[in-house]
């Protein structure tokens, strides 16, 4: 929460790449995408029919009598029938119908829940808002996290007592209360609760308030009609005291130590909002130990407006974390610069508080941005067991509302995070020697293989669904058929890029005779146009763009876009949709000053730029 003054250059590691889709403009998953009826409730018994244009009455009759269907309703606005089958059949009655050429689509009468909404008052009031900013009422539908996921809580401490906390606690089973012993042998007597650091005994209760708002934010039990509603509300809470209450001041030796007892203890997330502008290889490196042990570890940037590391959010192993207000803008206050990975809501948090008794109170800083964001992790490593830390960051990070500049910025990283996003993306781990695929979450047509040798080291590629933008105008045609095609971007020197700021340039390489097919000709009118967050706008025809339909190439200059569409005479829409995600390499940030191709697949190219370093600069310990 305090402000100090710093001075080093920040430097992280930013690793982006994009990936290119084609599509006809519009149109949603059809009924064929994925297994839906193995995923979402429906209605027994109950089957949506819709068949193409031109068949008669009596035509309609015999399939229905063919397939022992009776249709119970029509919807002629849209052209669908609502059929009643056997309820132990539904499925091979949607099978039969699909198969039938005659048919556009065939699905069950899916059934819809309402949004989770819990019933905690200061959540329900609007008093707090943070979840609500990042989506996770939406999120909850997909998880609402897990008493086996364990967020370390590294801190002045958690109020054990507070009613909205103390049924969240983590405790150490394998430790008998209050007996002298270490039973558990892991070197710290009694640790129920977790360890006091600070004053080197077993009672982390907090003397500050800061870590119990900081618990109350990741972990607040829910729909408990009590105070506040936590990101990740049946997670644990590992407390785990650092501060000393009286100076408001840490030490790094330990902060270091308790990054290894979280680590060795079982927490899964570690959150780290405190931090100092001093440099040291000490606490990085207690910091690689956690990592290594498969923690995600997420610290705040600091509360100075300054663009100078902070660490430990800075260190490259740690997602670090900056502030952002009710209306997505950054706080005044948040520092910026390289070590940001994302943003998260950080002004006039409410939350559980310690002050001299349990209560709540309104805080703002990076130290409130930071356990939204660790209890998002929570909840992703609830949704699936199997992620790795590294899965887990590329998530968060790929999913993220970008917000500032298009792309990573230093002040909103990739941007602000959001729940729902994230709970929905598909990753995978590429094996440099096996390769591997990626299908999307979506259940659709996406499907991004990777061949051996695709990438040089074990890689985490995510894919988060975006949604459409609105039609562009009306007079604007389209080619008339989606067009696989791989992207690619390039700069002036020749290098591949994963920005699209001028004057880059871009070029679209068509498969086969898809340029013919699309009815393009060299004498035909072209023009490209992207979509710029609220409209389409037209790029092409423009002076250096070319059309190549020997070599099935267009290549124009253009600047940023996420949609982009290409048109042709007298044809009907499709649409070319950008998006991104992130890769890590190696679940770690790599050195400094390297670049490294992943190489161009059929339908995805794949760039990684990694750059940054990490400067030492001197400076006491500050609460943020």
């Amino acid at each position: 929460m305090d402000e100090k003054k710093s001075k080093a250059l920040p430097a992280m590691l930013l690793v982006i790449s994009i990936f290119l889709i084609t599509a006809t403009y519009g149109a949603p998953l059809s009924a064929d995408e994925g297994s839906p009826l193995a995923d979402a409730p429906y209605v027994p018994g109950r089957i949506m029919v819709k068949f193409k244009e031109g068949l008669s009455p009596a035509s309609l009759v015999q399939v229905h009598a063919r397939h022992n269907a009776v249709v119970e309703e029509e919807i002629p606005q849209i052209g669908v029938q609502i059929l009643s089958v056997p309820p132990s059949e539904i499925e091979a009655k949607i099978a039969a119908y699909k198969a039938d050429p005659r048919v556009e689509y065939a699905e069950p009468d899916y059934i819809s829940q309402p949004t989770y909404e819990p019933n905690d008052p200061y959540y329900g009031d609007g008093t707090q808002w943070g979840p609500q900013k990042i989506s996770a009422p939406q999120a909850w539908d997909l998880s609402k996290g897990d008493s086996n996921v364990v967020v370390a809580v590294i801190d002045w401490g958690v109020d054990l007592q507070h009613p909205d906390l103390q049924a969240k606690m983590w405790t150490n089973v394998d430790e008998t209360p209050d007996n002298g012993i270490d039973d558990d042998g892991n070197g710290y007597i009694d640790d129920v609760y977790g360890w006091d650091f600070a004053n080197d005994d077993n009672d982390p209760q907090d003397d500050y308030g800061h870590g119990s708002h900081v618990g109350g934010i990741i972990a607040a039990a829910t729909d408990n009609g009590v105070g506040i509603a936590g990101v990740a509300f049946n997670s644990s809470i590992m407390a785990v005291k650092v501060g000393d209450g009286t100076t408001g001041t840490a030490r790094y030796s330990d902060i270091a130590y308790s990054l290894m007892y979280a680590a060795d203890n079982g927490a899964k997330v570690i959150n780290l909002s405190l931090g100092g502008y001093a440099y040291s290889s000490f606490l990085g490196g207690a910091v690689n130990y956690a990592w290594d042990a498969g923690c995600v570890l997420v610290g705040a940037v600091g509360n100075n407006n300054l663009s100078d590391p902070f660490y430990p959010a800075a260190y490259d192993n740690v997602i670090g974390v900056s502030g952002t207000d009710q209306n997505d803008a950054k706080a005044s206050w948040s520092n910026y610069g390289a070590q940001v990975a994302v943003a998260a809501p950080g002004v006039s948090i409410y939350s559980t508080y310690w002050n001299g008794g349990s209560t709540y109170a309104y805080m703002s800083g990076t130290s409130m941005s930071a356990p939204h964001v660790a209890g998002l992790a929570a909840l992703l490593f609830a949704q699936d067991g199997t992620r790795t830390n590294a899965t887990v960051r590329s998530l968060i990070e790929g999913s993220a509302d970008d917000l500032g500049d298009a792309g990573w910025d230093q002040y909103y990283g990739y941007g602000r995070i959001n729940a729902y996003q994230a709970l929905m993306a598909a990753s995978a781990v590429i094996d440099p020697a096996n390769g591997g695929s990626l299908q999307s979450a979506e259940g659709g047509d996406l499907s991004l293989d990777f061949p051996p040798g695709a990438v040089t080291s074990s890689t985490t590629v995510v894919h988060t669904p975006k949604a459409s933008p609105p039609n562009p105008p009306s007079d604007l045609n389209f080619a008339i058929m989606p067009m696989p095609c791989t992207l690619r971007g390039i700069d002036a020197e020749g290098n591949q890029v994963t920005g699209f700021d001028t004057p880059h340039t871009l070029t679209l390489r068509y498969q086969d005779s898809d340029w013919q097919d699309a009815g393009i000709e060299d004498e035909s009118t072209l023009n490209l146009y992207y979509w710029n967050g609220s409209q389409w706008e037209g790029v092409l025809p423009c002076a250096g763009c070319s059309l190549d339909i020997v070599n099935n190439e267009l290549v124009a200059v253009l600047d940023h876009f996420s949609e982009f569409g290409l048109m042709g005479e007298e044809a009907a829409p499709t649409r070319v949709s950008v998006s991104s995600f992130v890769a890590r390499s190696g679940g770690a940030a790599p050195a400094p000053d390297g670049a490294t191709a992943l190489g161009w697949l059929v339908l995805i190219g794949l760039t990684l730029i990694a750059f940054g370093t990490n400067s030492p600069a001197r400076a006491r310990l500050w609460k943020r």
